[in-house]
């Protein structure tokens, strides 16, 4: 018998997913499917830190059942590369993924392609984002950001400095170990303090924010 999660998500705590719990374990019943748990959000879909969202990517990696299932696609997300994300470490997991309003069913040969294409498109997008870094870094030497290992002195952690760093870290996924050797910068725990204080910043005043992309558009 396969081994279902259910999750469910609503926007605000004045709506319900009962409906949805309703039809997904009448379709479980219909399926022969056994539920192992049944996880529940409120907030926004734009969020992923939400918290039994959380716990479901950890009983992915732990690889704890069979198949997802969703009322919608939009309830696990509305970012398209979060999906895109989560589509890849289902696939890799072996973990089948079914929304109740039949647009995703990979436990059929017509889903499983659509992770396939869903897949080529996180490829896609990464490739693109380390050719648009690395031009971005290109433009930032050229405003006198230095970047690569000069062995004269350590680098200073200004502003576009951290800008770069930043790109590094979350683009190209390099660790702050990488990033601090690629900008000789001597003190990787300096740079972790401030890169975690230039992310606070980020968050706190997103519109006035810049980063390594606001070369790339000059």
């Amino acid at each position: 018998m396969k081994k279902v999660i259910i999750y469910t998500r609503v926007s605000t705590k004045d709506q319900t997913t009962e409906s949805q719990v309703l039809k997904l374990d009448e379709y479980c019943k219909n399926h022969d499917y056994k539920v192992v748990v049944k996880y529940e959000d409120i907030g926004t879909g734009k969020n992923t830190k939400r918290p039994n969202y959380q716990k479901l990517l950890n009983d992915i990696h732990l690889k704890s059942f069979n198949i997802l299932l969703v009322w919608k696609l939009d309830r696990l997300s509305r970012s398209l590369q979060d999906l895109m994300n989560l589509g890849e470490l289902l696939k890799v997991k072996e973990i089948d993924l079914i929304t109740y309003d039949n647009a995703i069913d990979t436990t059929s040969p017509t889903g499983k392609l659509m992770f396939q294409v869903m897949g080529a498109f996180a490829e896609f997008n990464r490739n693109l984002i380390a050719e648009n870094v690395k031009a971005g870094m290109d433009k930032a030497r050229a405003k006198g950001v230095k970047v690569g290992r000069p062995q004269t002195q350590q680098k200073k952690l200004t502003k576009k400095v951290l800008e770069v760093a930043y790109s590094m870290k979350t683009a190209q996924k390099m660790s702050y170990r990488e990033i601090a050797k690629e900008l000789n910068i001597k003190n990787h725990s300096s740079l972790y303090q401030a890169l975690k204080k230039y992310e606070e910043n980020l968050k706190s005043n997103k519109n006035n924010s810049t980063n390594i992309y606001d070369f790339i558009q000059k």
